[in-house]
């Protein structure tokens, strides 16, 4: 196989159609995309009130308020915290101290819409658009409520059941490679 060098085409065909599974669950490991996430809303029944929401993620340790300037700032208004009232609540009134959310988990509140049965093509921008700026916020992750009931998670890492996976590269299935090598034994195939 080295010889006739077909070893590295079949590197990279395990490369692109090969399948991660999780050892937790057994589902397929995979990365959710703005499209998966549009033909989602898209299959709701015409009249479902969706919210799309993030975790509020603290950065660079800054405080909360810091971190909700910054967001109203960039055009965001309004942060939903599910153990007060299950609405959304103003930036400001939070900033004015009129509203506490205390230790609570706090998300931001990205879009809201009301699905249809045929979106035209300004809804399916709009769609994406606040589908991409959730993943962005959140550093990969999109949560979308139906109802205020249910909420459905969308992620676009490659992880499953709480476990980070490489994504299958060529180099992954190349025993002249570091970094295709087993990490107990580093390819040597035994541990003294």
């Amino acid at each position: 196989g080295s010889m006739t060098e077909i070893y590295d085409y079949l590197r990279l065909l395990f490369a692109r159609i090969g399948k991660t599974y999780s050892p937790v669950s057994g589902k397929e490991v995979k990365k959710d995309t703005v499209t998966d996430v549009v033909e989602f809303v898209q299959t709701l029944p015409p009249g479902a009130k969706v919210q799309f929401i993030v975790p509020l993620v603290v950065r660079n340790k800054r405080t909360l308020e810091e971190e909700l300037n910054i967001l109203m700032q960039k055009g965001f208004s309004r942060i939903y915290v599910p153990t007060l009232d299950e609405k959304p609540i103003r930036i400001e009134d939070v900033l004015e101290k009129k509203v506490n959310p205390g230790k609570a988990k706090v998300n931001l509140l990205i879009d809201r819409i009301v699905a249809k049965e045929q979106f035209d093509e300004d809804d399916l921008h709009r769609l994406a658009d606040s589908i991409q700026t959730a993943f962005y916020e959140s550093e990969g992750e999109c949560l979308v409520e139906v109802d205020g009931k249910k909420i459905h998670t969308f992620n676009n890492r490659f992880e499953a059941d709480g476990i980070i996976f490489d994504e299958p590269t060529p180099n992954l299935f190349s025993f002249n490679n570091p970094y295709g090598a087993c990490p107990v034994c580093e390819g040597f195939g035994q541990v003294l």
